[in-house]
């Protein structure tokens, strides 16, 4: 594994049911958050269009922004194929469907206003490594990011928003 998108096909892979991905070479590992986005950005152009986003605000500025993959995404009733879907771990989320876009610089009043439904979500997490943990995995001498790329099946209705939520810039 020597490039990006050796390593984006690999985790794709490993999340498809395949060989789980081992020790991750020191050049690989993203060493800020525009690695980290890079290496997003190559795993889903492998996987297929963004169905849903996860979107951790709250936890800095700018919030951190995942794509979910379009196949990564089930609404009730769907059924996980447990083979290709290695899950070991449940969050319940909020998902949010927009009704509208939201400008930069909008405020509390105008955000809320674009906001179509609020549902309950489950995002069902797996990892494509052979280490559980993912940031040991994607860890170097040279960096540990807490921010390594992993993906995850999501039970969710939100909608796709843009790449970034509107008031952040990568």
């Amino acid at each position: 594994m020597q490039t990006i998108a050796e390593l984006a096909s690999a985790l794709v892979a490993a999340h498809d049911g395949g060989a789980k991905v081992g020790a991750v070479p020191e050049a690989l590992v993203p060493a800020d958050l525009d690695a980290v986005y890079a290496t997003q950005d190559e795993i889903i152009s492998q996987i297929g269009p963004v169905g849903a986003w996860k979107v951790a605000a709250g936890l800095g500025d700018p919030p951190l922004c995942s794509p979910i993959p379009a196949n990564r995404c089930f609404v009730d009733g769907d059924r996980i194929d447990g083979a290709r879907h290695k899950i070991f771990l449940a969050e319940i989320e909020v998902a949010v469907r927009l009704g509208a876009d939201i400008v930069a610089g909008a405020n509390t009043f105008e955000v809320e206003r674009a906001i179509a439904s609020i549902h309950p979500a489950i995002e069902l997490i797996g990892n494509p490594f052979t280490d559980r943990d993912p940031n040991r995995a994607m860890c170097s001498s040279r960096t540990c990011n807490p921010m390594a790329p992993s993906s995850s099946a999501a039970i969710s209705t939100a909608a796709s928003p843009p790449r970034s939520p509107p008031s952040m810039s990568r």
